[in-house]
Formats: C-alpha cells, sequence, structure tokens
C-alpha cells in the first residue's frame, strides 16, 4: 500500500494501525526501512518470519527511488500469496507526475491511497466525534469556530484535541472563548504573525499584524529577533529540501513542530527561499537590530521597511 498525499499525521495513522493489525504487534516480523537503506529492501523482503506469521516491511519517506527495488519484489509474487510481506510505502508529498505513485495507481498488486488534510465541516466534525470519546462536548459557537479557524493534518490537531481534553471540566461544554484560549488564536498582536505573513509574501496581512503588534507596545528589537528565529527555522527546512524530501515533509520535520495556524505560510516560505537568499536576509536582520539600538530614523520605521522588504523578496 502507498500512502501518498500532505496529511502526514494521517499516512503515519494508517501505517501504524495496519502494521499493527497484520504483524500482530510482533516486533518480530515488523521492520522499518528509509529511503536511504532502500538497498536492505530485497534482502528484507526474501527474509523468513522468525517464529511464522506474515511480516510487514514499512518504507519511510519514499521517493521514486524506491520504485526499481519494489517492482523488482512485486512482480516475482502471486498477488493471491498471503504470506507474502505486506509492504506499506510512507510517500508524503508525491505529486501527480511521481513515478512511484503513477506505477502505485496502475499496478494491480498496490492500493494507491491519497491522505489529505480535513477541511471546514470535516475538522468540526472529526474533532467533535474525538471528543463525545472523552465525554467532552462543544457549544454551537464553537463547533462554528473550528470548521473555519483550526487546519493542518491529523497529528497537529490530535495534539490540539489533547490540549482541549486537559482544559475541559465534565459536564460543560467547551465554548469558543475556550478554544481561542487554549490554541492561542487570539487574532494576534504578535510581532510573530507579522513575520509568518511576510516571509510567506503577503505584504497587507504582515502590515495589518504588524500595526497591532504596535499597537499592543512590542518593540521593533522584537521583530528583528523575531526573524532572526524564523531565518534559523527556514535554513533547516530548506537544507531537508535541498537534500532530497518535499517541503511538506521537511515542515513535518521540525521540532518543536510548527504551529497548525501557521503551517500553510511556513511552507509557502520554504518553497519560495533559497538558502542563499536566506542567509542574505540574516545580515540585512542583524543591520536592522543594530540600527535600531542607535540614535537616528524611528525604529519603528526601519522595522516597517525591513518588513516590506521581506514581504517583496519572496516574489
Amino acid at each position: 500500500m502507498l500512502f501518498y498525499g500532505d496529511d502526514l499525521g494521517l499516512i503515519t495513522e494508517r501505517t501504524k494501525e495496519l502494521a499493527a493489525k497484520v504483524s500482530e504487534k510482533d516486533s518480530f516480523r515488523l521492520v522499518t526501512i528509509g529511503t536511504e537503506e532502500i538497498d536492505r529492501f530485497a534482502e528484507e523482503y526474501d527474509a523468513i518470519s522468525f517464529f511464522g506469521g506474515r511480516r510487514v516491511i514499512v518504507l519511510r519517506d519514499a521517493t521514486d527511488a524506491v520504485l526499481a527495488p519494489l517492482k523488482t519484489a512485486l512482480e516475482a509474487i502471486d498477488a493471491q500469496d498471503k504470506e507474502a510481506p505486506l509492504v506499506l510505502i510512507e510517500g508524503g508529498s508525491l505529486s501527480s507526475k511521481s513515478r512511484l505513485r503513477k506505477y502505485a495507481e496502475k499496478a494491480p498488486k498496490i492500493a494507491a491511497i491519497g491522505c489529505y488534510p480535513p477541511t471546514g465541516q470535516e475538522i468540526s466534525d472529526w474533532v467533535r466525534r474525538e471528543l463525545a470519546r472523552e465525554k467532552i462536548s462543544l457549544t454551537k459557537d464553537a463547533e462554528i469556530w473550528l470548521s473555519t479557524h483550526m487546519e493542518g493534518d491529523r497529528a497537529l490537531l490530535r495534539s490540539e484535541i489533547e490540549k482541549f481534553c486537559l482544559y475541559a471540566h465534565p459536564n460543560v461544554p467547551l465554548d469558543k472563548e475556550d478554544l481561542q484560549d487554549i490554541t492561542g488564536d487570539t487574532a494576534s498582536a504578535d510581532m510573530g504573525e507579522a513575520i509568518q505573513w511576510a516571509f510567506a509574501g503577503n505584504y497587507p496581512k504582515a502590515d495589518a499584524a504588524f500595526r497591532r503588534a504596535l499597537t499592543e507596545g512590542q518593540h521593533p528589537i522584537a521583530y528583528a529577533r523575531g526573524v532572526f528565529y524564523q531565518l534559523r527555522r527556514l535554513e533547516k527546512a530548506r537544507m531537508s529540501v535541498e537534500a532530497g524530501i518535499s517541503p511538506a515533509q521537511a515542515v513535518a520535520a521540525l521540532r518543536p513542530p510548527i504551529f497548525w495556524r501557521d503551517r500553510d505560510k511556513f511552507t509557502a516560505a520554504v518553497k519560495g527561499w533559497s538558502l542563499p537568499a536566506l542567509q542574505n536576509a540574516g545580515k540585512i536582520t542583524l543591520q536592522l537590530e543594530q540600527a535600531c539600538k542607535q540614535s537616528g530614523p524611528p525604529a519603528e520605521l526601519l522595522a516597517w521597511r525591513h518588513l516590506a522588504w521581506l514581504s517583496k523578496k519572496h516574489r
């Protein structure tokens, strides 16, 4: 089975569930291989289970590099062979041009399953069902807020659900204000919001967030330091992309994880900025911080000009 798509949390969930079911949670019947270890695939595929039972092979972060050994193995077996290992492939954001995805969608011995993040009402319905298992309910306003404000893959949404469960009181429904407090969605008088939008190339939203932050009394030095923090994270993700993995996978691998509300903006920045451009932005931001500490033009004006530059640089 090939699982692919932008919902990396759902891909991981489905892989774990199937692997546990087929291997009967026997660690001797389960092996995990990364793309860089694909040379081991043929050996593992031909191995015999030590105590009997069907084996499971999980291929993580699979790219087109796994296609050749996969085809060799699958074409050598009978499709009805119930003892052949089950191969679970975590493909991530494979495009429609991916040779691995094209092969899987046509091959009779592979199930190709797309995994995409829920949106809108799907999120509200799913979160409500998950909370109901813990006997936690939501007000109508909270359900409407969920459908319009929450997004992200299953792993990130589950982390939010865990926080809802910790926050909730027995027999007291969570309302919209509760959810906003828990997720930190305060519509943000936060320099971080302005920085996220600037790196993503959306100046109007970056400008609006920056104005709110200044109104709340935040200093331009906080803006400069926030840019440095964002640059370090973007450089790390960008290096992973240039090493061969998809932007979505690079973003999902960051620790601490990117907050679900910021993932789309951060992924857009990873796609839009090169490593040399990020390094140049670091030098310019250092000059900004130094200038903000000296007498001369107002620090707010200098930071505002830098924000505009960041937003246009993405384009």
